[in-house]
């Protein structure tokens, strides 16, 4: 079986108070994590914390973030799924331009069709906010293969940090 090295804090909610779990998770055998999102959130977010970067010897790979208008990280989740295609088009290309990796992540619900609707305990009883945990779940492979079939390479995040550490 293979050692698990990498981390991601359940919706990016390692923020500048919660700094203290990097020696933690440096103790618990991980080496990366993708906990962090650096802007601005309804939820979560480390708003200047900036790019990869050490943190207390775990490295920090933080979800890149859209141009303005678009700040948000359109590779993954909520934003990918809900973003009109035109959007995510000009952002994929726009980061590629940058020469820019585009993170991504997916949970198992951003595909699941077949879900029974509830209300997620914490978007504070916001309708439209629990709108959006749903909509466009059954588009997800169609947008991966649009990005895919644009040029774009899919990797594991291991195989991604190796490449900045090596």
């Amino acid at each position: 079986a293979e050692k698990v090295v990498g981390f991601r804090a359940p919706t990016f909610s390692l923020v500048e108070s919660s700094k203290w779990a990097y020696p933690i998770l440096k103790e618990a055998g991980f080496t990366y994590s993708s906990s962090v999102l650096p802007s601005a959130n309804p939820i979560f977010g480390w708003k200047n914390f900036g790019g990869e970067k050490m943190m207390d010897g775990i490295y920090e790979i933080p979800m890149n973030i859209g141009p303005s208008p678009f700040s948000v990280p359109f590779g993954g989740g909520t934003y990918f799924r809900c973003l009109p295609q035109l959007v995510l088009n000009r952002l994929f290309c726009s980061a590629a331009k940058k020469q820019e990796t585009v993170l991504g992540y997916f949970h198992p619900y951003d595909v699941n069709t077949a879900q029974e609707h509830f209300m997620h305990p914490h978007l504070n009883d916001n309708k439209l906010m629990n709108e959006l945990m749903y909509l466009n779940r059954g588009k997800v492979f169609k947008r991966l293969d649009d990005i895919v079939e644009r040029g774009f390479k899919v990797t594991r995040y291991d195989e991604y940090f190796k490449t900045r550490t090596t």
